[in-house]
């Protein structure tokens, strides 16, 4: 990828990978371990032409997400939105509500788990 004049790598992982919930704790734990990576990696190639970015979705409407009550947001405006965010040059594209629990994990990391936690 080095020798290329421009790369990407874009991992993605989950809001669920700032703030956990119970009911999906190797899951999450999963999602936050790629996280960790997508910021470790993107540290080392720092001065190289390779773009690493890391695309966090909400709960996006997939076969995987059909029997969860709640709101989801389509596939494809998630699609969308992080392509528009890769497009933009961000290295870190929070999709849907995952912008407001960034937000609240900013101020509070405290709440923004203890909200998710029971989600």
């Amino acid at each position: 990828m080095r020798a290329q004049p421009a790369a990407a790598i874009v991992n993605v992982t989950s809001g669920l990978a700032i703030a956990p919930r119970a009911g999906g704790s190797i899951y999450c734990a999963t999602k936050a371990g790629l996280r960790a990576y997508t910021q470790a990696i993107r540290h080392l190639l720092r001065d190289s032409n390779v773009a690493v970015i890391e695309a966090l979705p909400p709960v996006v409407e997939t076969n995987m997400t059909a029997g969860r009550a709640g709101k989801k947001m389509s596939a494809h405006d998630c699609a969308a939105e992080i392509v528009r965010g890769i497009r933009t040059g961000k290295r870190e594209v929070n999709a849907g509500a995952v912008k407001l629990l960034q937000l609240v994990n900013s101020v509070s990391p405290a709440l923004a788990r203890r909200i998710m936690i029971k989600y």
